[in-house]
């Protein structure tokens, strides 16, 4: 709502991944961090993309911005392994963390969750989690696991 006048979004996911289910609120976090960060403090227009496709045996989800991007050592710093004190952690790697430790335990490595950016022309967050087909009424399910 605050973002309506510079902000354009685009939700793009295939038909046949609509009714597979992953667990609750992964993707949620990078769109929010996205707009928080990426777009909070800039006053241009914004883009802001998520798509979730089928790839090669994997489900394969991207959550694109077109804004402030981060530099590397940004990145490297959100996947650091440090106390478990999260209340003194930014609110954003403590839910990447959470992210990523819920995705191992419920697919046991078969995932990647990756971070690229470029200050100046946004970041993509890339999370491949790998299938294994449970069907019911001839439609997949679910995944992973």
């Amino acid at each position: 709502m605050r973002f309506t006048k510079r902000l354009a979004y685009e939700v793009d996911i295939d038909e046949e991944i609509r009714k597979i289910r992953i667990p609750k609120l992964i993707l949620q976090p990078f769109v929010e961090n996205a707009v928080v960060h990426g777009f909070e403090n800039v006053s241009t227009p914004c883009r802001l993309k998520v798509t979730g496709r089928m790839e090669q045996g994997m489900l394969v989800f991207h959550v694109w911005d077109t804004r402030i991007g981060m530099r590397q050592d940004q990145i490297e710093a959100i996947w650091e392994e440090e106390s478990r004190d999260y209340a003194k952690q930014r609110i954003g790697r403590y839910a990447i963390k959470n992210i990523r430790e819920r995705l191992q335990l419920r697919y046991h490595g078969q995932f990647s969750l990756e971070i690229r950016s470029s200050i100046g022309k946004g970041t993509v967050v890339m999370l491949k989690i790998r299938m294994r087909r449970r069907r019911h009424a001839g439609k997949i399910i679910d995944c992973g696991g």
